[in-house]
């Protein structure tokens, strides 16, 4: 700026740091029934569409269902019904996993509808009841990743680029929220027991960058279903094929010093997400053509740790199954040969 002196004119420069409010995002993972394939109930077990029915509904095939889940979870190829081991083909392990998804997918959530949003009629920014209203459904989302700093930006001296100066701190606070799956089986007898399956929350669920980089901060969101699911699904993954196993979803939400205002978001390719600005959507992001893309030969965090079962026989007897991956589907604590995806490079 210029100051006028006794001697005229002289420039005087001066550094003004700049202070950021960043947009508050939102990401939504959900499993979208209408992208998943459709089902082919051609050279299927006759046992397998009785207990698991193309049209979805249960009654009396519940207790089936779930006792052949139960096989599966056991790394087990048993059917309870004909106390028999029999030869499934890639034919029935299809069906079964798309059955799967399809009917535990999140079809009449709230983000469902075209105009749904986080914002009170005529609002600018999302409404914090409807977010704990959603947040406190679990059964509406698989994840749920909310991301806004404030920040204050300097130069660093030595590169010339920008850097946080200090800590970025939460306008609102982060949620890395795992959803609830409703059971796709249903309850067990008619009853509400096993209806309801929690989710497990990931290695690094939660985790931030603030005090790792001085230039970005990121918020990861890392899970995946129950562990006798993620088992039963490496079992069904590996019938007819060479064996690929399920590995965790998530995303990613990063801010930079360099570009505040614009977030980079990654995603894993399942399942389907929506992403909100300000509490308003600004895409949706369409889940893989086939939930076996989500599956790897070392996937994380399971890795290639090989899983041992032993599924006792209702009619005496047992079985031994070696899965050689997934960890018997438990989360923890991730296998140092697994994969790092992209979602949690930092």
């Amino acid at each position: 700026m210029s100051v006028t002196g006794d001697g005229g004119p002289i420039q005087v420069s001066q550094s003004i740091e700049v202070g950021i409010r960043t947009d508050d995002i939102i990401v939504v993972g959900w499993i979208d029934p209408l992208g998943v394939p459709e089902l082919d109930p051609d050279a299927v077990l006759s046992d397998v569409l009785s207990a698991m029915p193309i049209n979805g509904k249960q009654g009396t095939a519940s207790l089936n269902c779930n006792l052949i889940m139960g096989a599966l979870s056991y790394n087990a190829v048993f059917d309870p019904l004909s106390l028999s081991l029999p030869n499934y083909t890639i034919g029935d392990s299809t069906y079964i996993l798309h059955w799967l998804f399809l009917y535990s997918g999140n079809a009449d959530a709230p983000q469902t509808e075209p105009d749904f949003s986080f914002r009170r009629p005529g609002g600018i920014a999302a409404d914090p009841q409807l977010v704990a209203t959603f947040v406190n459904t679990p059964t509406n989302y698989k994840l749920f990743n909310r991301f806004q700093l404030k920040m204050r930006i300097t130069t660093d001296p030595g590169t010339g680029l920008p850097v946080f100066n200090g800590d970025p701190m939460e306008v609102v606070p982060s949620v890395t929220a795992i959803g609830t799956t409703v059971n796709p089986c249903g309850g067990i007898l008619g009853t509400n027991y096993l209806s309801l399956v929690p989710g497990q929350p990931g290695p690094v669920n939660g985790s931030s960058t603030y005090l790792i980089f001085p230039t970005r901060s990121s918020m990861v969101n890392d899970g995946s279903p129950d562990a006798d699911a993620v088992a039963a699904f490496n079992t069904l993954a590996g019938i007819g094929q060479s064996p690929v196993f399920w590995e965790n979803i998530g995303s990613r939400i990063t801010f930079t010093a360099a570009n505040p205002l614009s977030p980079t978001i990654v995603l894993q390719s399942y399942p389907s997400y929506n992403i909100y600005v300000n509490g308003a959507l600004y895409q949706s992001v369409p889940e893989a053509s086939d939930p076996i893309r989500q599956f790897q030969t070392n996937p994380y965090p399971f890795g290639t740790v090989p899983c041992v079962a032993v599924f006792p026989l209702p009619g005496g007897g047992f079985v031994t199954s070696t899965t050689p991956g997934g960890q018997c589907g438990v989360e923890a604590p991730p296998d140092v040969s697994a994969r790092t995806p992209l979602f949690i490079v930092q």
